[in-house]
């Protein structure tokens, strides 16, 4: 089902919904003019920072000596928000998937590259990226995306840091 239908929405409407939601995403995230970066290395990489820096081959590295290799077609940069936000679906349903095999030694080792990931990497720039989305989206689902993501993440980033300052030493 298509969360974005209503009950009135008719097939002319809804296509002329899915255009204007496209366009908007163009806008936003390509261009031309003032769009949102969806790269980390751009939030953390300083003035006159450049695509392919330390930040996205750290991120490149830290994904990779996860275990996790990239799609043989995939063709943009590896700090793409998209791209980490899969990286965290994959290490969290992996994680629930060892917790149901009683695996603890896996399902804990997926715990600790989520928190590394989360903590010292995602929350120092995800967040300002959902803002800047939240304040040049036109549209209300870009904007509600937004802020549901930046909600989720700062709210993981609260539980792993509790977690990691309630684990035993």
């Amino acid at each position: 089902p298509n969360v974005l239908m209503t009950e009135d929405l008719n097939e002319d409407s809804e296509k002329e919904l899915l255009d204007d939601l496209a366009v908007e995403y163009t806008r936003l995230f390509f261009g031309p003019g003032n769009h949102v970066a969806p790269y980390a290395t751009v939030y953390l990489g300083g003035e006159g920072a450049s695509l392919w820096g330390p930040e996205t081959i750290w991120v490149k590295k830290f994904i990779e000596d996860s275990g996790f290799d990239y799609k043989a077609d995939y063709q943009d940069l590896p700090d793409h928000v998209a791209v980490e936000l899969e990286f965290m679906q994959e290490i969290t349903a992996n994680e629930a998937a060892a917790l149901e095999r009683k695996d603890w030694e896996q399902a804990e080792k997926l715990q600790r590259i989520e928190e590394e990931f989360v903590t010292t990497h995602m929350v120092k720039w995800v967040p300002k990226f959902c803002r800047q989305v939240q304040d040049r989206a036109a549209f209300p689902f870009y904007g509600v995306i937004a802020s549901l993501t930046e909600n989720f993440l700062l709210s993981e980033a609260a539980m792993l840091g509790a977690t990691r300052n309630s684990s035993p030493k």
